[in-house]
């Protein structure tokens, strides 16, 4: 039986893409929704990559980010909730701030 997985991930915000966190999950888990939050920035544009066996998806979603006020939940995409691994990074304008994504069920 496999442990219990991370389903958090934060990093700062950057100005240009860069290679992101990635958490993967022994076996497949399922997930409803990710949510969303920065901080230190107007607005950031998150990266969103979903693995469930072996197709992917990935997704762009731009957040304002309200001074760190509540998160915004995303649904990810009905055929991909049964997760293997789930990679998110954000860029702003300005490279400030920091991010956070934490998986539901």
């Amino acid at each position: 039986m496999g442990t219990t997985p991370n389903t958090a991930a934060s990093a700062p915000i950057t100005a240009s893409a860069a290679g992101g966190v990635t958490l993967e999950f022994s076996p497949a888990t399922a997930f409803r929704a990710v949510e969303l939050r920065c901080i230190g920035a107007a607005r950031a544009e998150f990266a969103l990559t979903y693995v469930a066996g072996s197709s992917t998806v990935g997704t762009q979603q731009d957040i304002v980010c309200q001074n760190g006020a509540l998160r915004t939940p995303i649904a990810i995409p009905t055929a991909m909730q049964n997760l293997t691994s789930f990679t998110v990074s954000a860029t702003s304008s300005d490279g400030e701030g920091v991010w956070t994504a934490q998986l539901q069920r």
